[in-house]
């Protein structure tokens, strides 16, 4: 079999391995997408600044051609025709193409479709196709690049502004140069790769540049894409990530050789650590076999401080506090072999009694007694369900009948001194409790409430649910309890301890076994005002059948 010490080295040195094959591998990965992730949120962070620029290039252009539309002269000459001689409006059209903005030629159609510009009247065929999309857009700006690769077209529907404003005079079409657009590319380009091109949605508009894209059009993976919209118009820009990812080359070339002298430095290590390990695995091994045949009361001797010795640390504690659990478990078995006994003593065993209860009873009916047969038969029923089989949970059904019955017997011995009424829901009758748990606590009422009273008294016994809970509430008008002697009997109920002459043997009776079968969470709750009267609460968890 090998040793600990040779399969610390081995696993250790495999692991170390692997870890640093993790690391380099992690670190390529996660530098280039973090590269990446730079890269297209620049990218897409510049784009949507020249969406900016672009968007004031195009409202230049589109603020331009309203005003060539609204010129008086262009109005004048296209609202009369064909009564236009001597107002040719071609020396107007010259003096807009000459500003400083990037117009090439300018054009306008009057309503006879007679064409008047700037340019040459090649463009003649390709403008009077493009009619009827100026028709269909009704005065809106149109945009289009179907003239040639260097230009844009924006053409528009003119209006007449002199007479009436819904009557359409004519149409006008100005040929932009895309350099201004090109200079833009270049203004807002990250990198010599990245590319731009600018679409007009639902329209043939383009303007882009070629170049590695094409070359990437079956591989649209090894681009970073961005893609914006802005008011009909959409931005798209493209850069190769072989070329984002070139510095990471090098730092992966260096962090190679990080990870060689970590791993030649993690195994000189590993011989070191494995040595001082086993010394303490030995020392913990031969106490542990202490602790396996019940010898708790030894203890690891500390050679270190480190891991190794605070876990050796934690086994000795481990053992007292298990030391401690089982002198725990003995006593709480103690405890509860004595509740038990406790319960059987204070219910009375009522096999022996059943008899002679039958035997008065037949006696009592035939001289006519009918009270003492009431009572007799009361108390034979009352005995008989505090049996119960034996078993120690039963329906809150059983119990409270139980507990009717004792109360008749109650009210018959202490006649008109106090009336007692018990509303529980039916809703709970067949939910199961530990037998034996209201008795007590209206026994406690009676004795040291109701029957110390001068006046007549009032017991009311209610139980509810609420979600997961059942609620017994064990309410009277008695003579209450003084405000110290109520918080000894709290202190005393939440002690692990038992006093009877505090609170006495049923209410501790009934505290210690709810705790004991339901958890530490679940005990009697008392209030009570002096001369006002007393309130017993108790809560338990729901039990189905």
């Amino acid at each position: 079999m090998k040793s600990l010490k040779f399969q610390l080295i081995f696993r250790f040195t495999i692991l170390t391995l692997v870890l640093c094959l993790m690391i380099g591998v992690t670190f390529l990965w996660r530098f280039n997408d973090h590269i990446l992730k730079n890269q297209l949120a620049y990218q897409t962070s510049t784009a949507v600044a020249l969406c900016k620029t672009i968007e004031q290039w195009r409202k230049n252009y589109e603020e331009f051609s309203l005003e060539i539309i609204s010129d008086a002269q262009i109005q004048q000459y296209l609202s009369d025709w064909p009564n236009t001689e001597g107002m040719e409006p071609r020396h107007a059209l010259y003096e807009y193409s000459g500003n400083k903005m990037a117009i090439r030629e300018i054009y306008i159609i009057d309503k006879g479709y007679n064409l008047i510009g700037t340019g040459p009247n090649n463009i003649k065929p390709y403008i009077f196709d493009r009619i009827s999309t100026a028709e269909r857009f009704e005065g809106s700006i149109v945009w289009d690049s179907g003239y040639d690769t260097t230009s844009v077209v924006l053409y528009r529907k003119i209006f007449d502004q002199l007479d009436d404003i819904n009557e359409s005079i004519g149409y006008l079409f100005l040929v932009i140069d895309i350099h201004e657009v090109h200079v833009m590319f270049d203004d807002y380009r990250l990198d010599r790769t990245q590319r731009f091109a600018l679409n007009g949605i639902g329209n043939g508009f383009e303007i882009s540049e070629r170049g590695f894209f094409y070359k990437y059009y079956d591989k649209f993976f090894d681009l970073l894409h961005s893609e914006i919209n802005f008011r009909g118009w959409k931005l798209r820009t493209w850069t190769d990530k072989s070329v984002v990812l070139v510095p990471t080359k090098d730092t992966f070339a260096f962090l190679v050789l990080v990870l060689i002298f970590a791993f030649i430095a993690a195994i000189i290590s590993i011989l070191f650590l494995s040595a001082r390990i086993t010394k303490q695995i030995s020392i913990m091994r031969e106490t542990v076999k202490k602790f396996g045949i019940g010898q708790f009361d030894a203890r690891i001797e500390i050679v270190q401080n480190d891991e190794i010795g605070r876990l050796a640390t934690t086994l000795n504690k481990m053992a007292e506090q298990i030391q401690a659990l089982i002198q725990e478990v003995n006593i709480k078995e103690r405890q509860k072999r004595k509740l038990q006994l406790q319960t059987f003593e204070y219910q009375i065993n009522p096999h022996f009694l059943y008899n002679t209860l039958d035997s008065i009873n037949m006696l009592a009916r035939k001289d006519g007694d009918s009270l003492v047969a009431d009572m007799v038969t009361s108390l034979s029923k009352l005995f008989r369900l505090g049996l119960h089989k034996g078993e120690e949970f039963i329906p809150v059904s059983d119990e409270v009948l139980h507990l009717y019955y004792y109360l008749r017997i109650q009210s018959i011995r202490f006649e008109n001194q106090f009336t007692w009424k018990i509303e529980v829901d039916s809703e709970i009758n067949d939910l199961l409790i530990i037998k034996f748990i209201l008795q007590p606590l209206a026994e406690n009422a009676i004795n040291h409430g109701l029957r110390k009273k001068t006046t007549h008294g009032h017991l009311t016994i209610k139980g509810w649910r609420d979600e997961n809970i059942v609620y017994f509430s064990i309410h009277d008008d008695g003579i209450g309890i003084a405000s110290e002697k109520l918080s000894e009997i709290k202190k005393s109920l939440n002690s692990e301890s038992f006093n009877a002459q505090k609170i006495g043997f049923g209410l501790n009776n009934v505290n210690q076994r709810i705790k004991l079968r339901y958890g530490r969470d679940y005990d009697l709750n008392i209030e009570s005002i002096e001369n006002v009267g007393t309130n017993i609460c108790v809560a338990l968890p729901i039990l189905s059948p």
